[in-house]
């Protein structure tokens, strides 16, 4: 009972969110339907937060008590140590496990993708939710763009290129932008900083450069269709196209590593070197491997997600572990000294989460792994407090 009561508890606060958007739904006149699938599309992902914030907060609940009764102590002098009454908890944390693994690998992904169609259809989507980070985005007519990397509103690294004009392409980039939308608009205003624009103009090619830029996209909220990203695709899936990228990046390192081969193999064969080559070569190789790095971030990117959702499933486990020695320590009937070192576990916990995807950008730092940073640390940790 206790479980269930926190479970509820946390799943209302953590739902709060979409209420306060439900009421804005409410106020612009959507019909009642789309706004229920809504708020239904929101209960998933808050499960996935309160489960293993519930355990924890549970376990010391019960634990504390228990300790405070002197059960503990009774249960001790009948000759049942501290690990066989750990031991009785096993089954309920394993299958907690098994229930989040299966909320984050299909129904989050699932109701996160439903919600975000919705809204897309009623042409109230977060204008930054139609651009994926790392991928290039078709959706709007007449443009590619491209986005390293989205910080809120703001986009790093973006390159443009605009078809609009029939025969003519304009390629634009720039080192930050800004998604705004205009009042009572569905159109999209990108406004760019410190912007290269190729050509300036068609009538006399040649580039120019520009302290701010904006590019407008019309009706884009409406006419866009919201496409997956790694928040809709399922565990398996999201292990398969990582894993398929990481073997794109391969094959074309293999590839260039190959020609570079035979291209000094070919100069030596030569007695004097074309003028320009070894320029070129290094141009050419230096494009490759920024396309290779581009394909290797989006990889990482998708791992840091994997182990995300599978550390935050694992959490039940370590926090069920770890709130046993806890409960039994704050012995006292005060309930506010439990749950106040649940929540500063709690927010370790997903402070190392958010620092591994603050770091999905530098594969070579094996951010995914970061995630399980305070499973191996709370669970040596429990170990610790339960063998003392």
């Amino acid at each position: 009972m206790t479980f269930m009561a926190t479970v509820v508890v946390f799943t209302f606060i953590i739902s709060i969110s979409s209420l306060f958007k439900m009421t804005d739904l409410i106020a612009k006149g959507i019909p009642a339907g789309p706004i229920l699938d809504f708020f239904a599309s929101g209960i998933p992902s808050a499960l996935g937060f309160a489960i293993p914030i519930s355990a924890m907060v549970a376990t010391l609940l019960v634990f504390g008590r228990l300790s405070a009764d002197s059960e503990i102590t009774a249960m001790r002098a009948c000759g049942i140590s501290l690990w066989q009454i750990t031991g009785w908890l096993m089954p309920a944390s394993l299958l907690l496990v098994l229930i989040c693994v299966y909320i984050h690998s299909e129904l989050i992904p699932y109701s996160h993708y439903s919600a975000r169609t919705v809204l897309a259809q009623l042409g109230m989507v977060n204008p930054v939710e139609l651009i994926e980070e790392g991928r290039t985005i078709r959706d709007f007519p007449g443009l590619s763009l491209y986005v390293d990397r989205k910080n809120g509103n703001t986009l790093e690294q973006v390159r443009i290129f605009d078809q609009r004009e029939d025969g003519h392409t304009r390629e634009i980039k720039a080192r930050t932008g800004v998604v705004s939308v205009p009042t009572n608009s569905t159109d999209i205003v990108l406004s760019l900083v410190q912007v290269t624009v190729d050509p300036f103009s068609f009538d006399r090619p040649g580039k120019a450069d520009a302290a701010k830029w904006s590019v407008r996209i019309p009706d884009a909220r409406r006419k866009a269709a919201y496409r997956k990203n790694d928040k809709d695709l399922a565990l398996v899936e999201l292990y398969t196209r990582a894993q398929a990228l990481t073997r794109e990046a391969q094959i074309l390192s293999d590839d260039v590593r190959a020609l570079i081969e035979e291209a000094v193999a070919l100069n030596a064969t030569r007695k004097k070197t074309k003028p320009g080559t070894d320029a070129a070569t290094r141009i050419t190789k230096s494009g490759i491997d920024e396309q290779i790095l581009e394909l290797k971030s989006r990889a990482m990117k998708m791992m840091v997600e994997f182990h995300k959702r599978l550390a935050l499933s694992g959490a039940c486990f370590s926090f069920i572990f770890m709130g046993i020695p806890l409960g039994i320590r704050s012995h006292r009937k005060e309930s506010s000294l439990g749950i106040a070192m649940s929540l500063v576990m709690v927010f370790l916990f997903y402070l190392f989460i958010m620092l591994a995807q603050q770091m999905a950008s530098y594969p070579a730092f094996r951010p995914d792994l970061m995630n399980w940073i305070p499973i191996v640390l709370s669970l040596v940790l429990g170990i610790g407090m339960i063998r003392h």
